[in-house]
């Protein structure tokens, strides 16, 4: 099946260009989210296309602009089973759990609902676990549905590499209808750092900086979006108000920030913690004075009382 990419503005909707950029504008922000931690390589469909391929009526990929970001959406139909999917190059890592979850609405109804799977692509695209979702109307809603993927379903795939899917589910079958998906996200259920604290050693007055990198899970299944949410501490358990950004910031070195630090980590399945990193000041440098022999620092005499002899 052959894969178009139009612009929005040259496609006519039953519901109107104005309802559906209402729709997407409370999300604008939450697909930003979702990109930095994602999986699956063009997640968001900001690159139309690109990375996925399907089976079924069609697909096609639009985009419009809502405030400053540039918001893309998938529809996609029409048929019971027909699917789209994507091998992510990621591994199945041990003992990590992760968490599938779609934003999608009924494009054209009749829509019963939209299947989600985690493939094994190394073992020739074996469904390793599935879900079904139904939509509860077939108003043009955004829902998001979540499938909570437990490190003990995929643990014989450990080191394969991972594929994703999702398909249309039409109840009665003879059913048509397009789906439409904002984006589709597979991260770790709980946060991990690609970025420990690294340790720094300074003198007092100067700069230092401790920051870290996650990937995981940003939506529930309640659909609110949220970014993962950091607070640092000082060890043993010291809170830091105020320190809640992924780096932590010390302008001017005292006595006072010598220590070690970490940060939690939070997403809406649960919190990770980072390693210690430590802040060591150096003693100031003793100040060197330099006395140039050749250097005249009183080349006139003047006034009573001066004696050559002394």
């Amino acid at each position: 099946m052959k894969i178009y990419n139009y612009q929005i503005k040259k496609w006519i909707l039953s519901a109107g260009l104005g309802s559906l950029v209402a729709i997407l504008a409370p999300e604008a922000g939450a697909q930003a989210n979702i990109t930095q931690n994602n999986l699956i390589p063009n997640g968001g469909f900001d690159s139309g296309s690109a990375g996925w391929s399907n089976d079924g009526g069609g697909i096609y990929f639009y985009n419009t602009t809502v405030g400053t970001e540039t918001d893309s959406i998938c529809s996609f139909g029409w048929w019971n089973g027909a699917s789209y999917w994507q091998n992510t190059g990621a591994t199945v890592q041990p003992g990590l759990d992760y968490v599938m979850t779609i934003r999608a609405l009924v494009g054209s109804s009749p829509l019963t609902g939209v299947n989600l799977s985690f493939q094994d692509v190394t073992a020739g695209w074996t469904v390793l676990t599935n879900e079904n979702f139904n939509f509860p109307d077939q108003t043009l809603t955004w829902r998001i549905f979540s499938m909570y993927i437990s490190s003990n379903t995929i643990s014989g795939a450990v080191g394969d590499t991972i594929g994703v899917g999702g398909a249309i589910v039409e109840n009665p079958t003879t059913q048509y209808g397009w789906l439409w998906t904002d984006w589709i996200q597979l991260a770790p259920a709980i946060p991990q750092f690609t970025m420990q604290p690294q340790s720094v050693t300074n003198y007092a007055g100067s700069s230092a900086f401790l920051s870290v990198a996650t990937v995981g899970a940003v939506t529930n299944s309640t659909g609110s979006g949220s970014a993962i949410t950091y607070q640092w501490y000082e060890s043993p358990a010291t809170l830091l108000v105020n320190a809640t950004n992924p780096t932590l910031s010390f302008l001017s070195l005292s006595n006072a920030n010598s220590g070690s630090y970490y940060v939690v980590a939070t997403g809406p399945y649960g919190s990770n913690q980072s390693s210690n990193a430590t802040i060591t000041l150096l003693p100031q440098p003793a100040t060197t004075v330099t006395v140039d022999a050749d250097s005249v620092l009183v080349d006139n005499f003047i006034g009573w009382g001066t004696s050559l002899c002394w």
